[in-house]
């Protein structure tokens, strides 16, 4: 049975996000959301769906660490992983490169994607179809996603756990600098988040920025522009 869509995701700490522990998948160690069967449950899945994957061995050599070392990281919650029904560990691509990016550690090359993920958010439809279409248009590159809303956007985060976030401030229900906070407040995600708006003022551009903004753009932006600071900031 697949698990419902939105659920199987981050193993959130409370608070973040809005909430508890989202995920099946456990951090372990953490004490929260599983025991060795939902460990299990998981596992399957994540093997029959197909996702990249690497053990505790092919994790520390490609880091250059010892594998006991990549299992402290995993009892203490700093990688997501799960147990095979042999009582394997694995781990994600998506979720190691996350922690990798996260220790700013160098990118291995098992863990280079061909395509970034971009989640454009924006509750006005228009300028949210011109955010959208600027990175959709170098389909090869960039795999790009819409939320015309504040939380919308956080579900999305943490079902896609996108790359960048293309964020207006002002929004409907929760706004930029709130989404933007509770993000950051999430030790898991490391999405690159490009603050943009039309109305900007100093207090809100230095709000959305010390709650956790990579980068504040004020609006009109041009395509070229914002195509080059995404570019500047995910190779930086």
């Amino acid at each position: 049975m697949r698990p419902q869509e939105g659920v199987v995701g981050v193993a959130s700490p409370p608070g973040a996000l809005g909430g508890h522990c989202l995920a099946v998948r456990t951090c372990h160690g953490t004490g929260r959301v599983g025991g060795r069967r939902l460990d299990l449950l998981w596992g399957r899945f994540a093997m029959s769906s197909g996702k990249p994957q690497f053990g505790t061995l092919e994790v520390a050599r490609m880091l250059g660490v010892s594998a006991m070392t990549v299992v402290r990281w995993i009892d203490k919650g700093l990688i997501p992983a799960f147990k095979t029904p042999g009582n394997h560990r694995r781990i994600l691509r998506e979720d190691l490169r996350h922690f990798v990016r996260r220790m700013g550690i160098p990118l291995p090359d098992e863990l280079k994607q061909d395509r970034w993920r971009v989640l454009a958010v924006d509750d006005e439809p228009e300028v949210l179809d011109v955010m959208a279409r600027a990175f959709e248009a170098d389909g090869a590159q960039y795999e790009v996603y819409r939320a015309l809303d504040g939380v919308t956007a956080l579900i999305d985060v943490g079902r896609i756990k996108p790359d960048v976030l293309l964020l207006d401030i002002v929004l409907p229900g929760l706004d930029g600098v709130e989404v933007c906070r509770r993000i950051k407040a999430n030790p898991h995600l490391t999405t690159v988040i490009v603050a943009v708006s039309g109305k900007a003022t100093d207090e809100m551009r230095d709000a959305v920025l010390a709650a956790g903004a990579n980068l504040f753009i004020e609006k009109p932006v041009s395509i070229h522009r914002l195509r080059r600071e995404v570019s500047q900031l995910m190779e930086g």
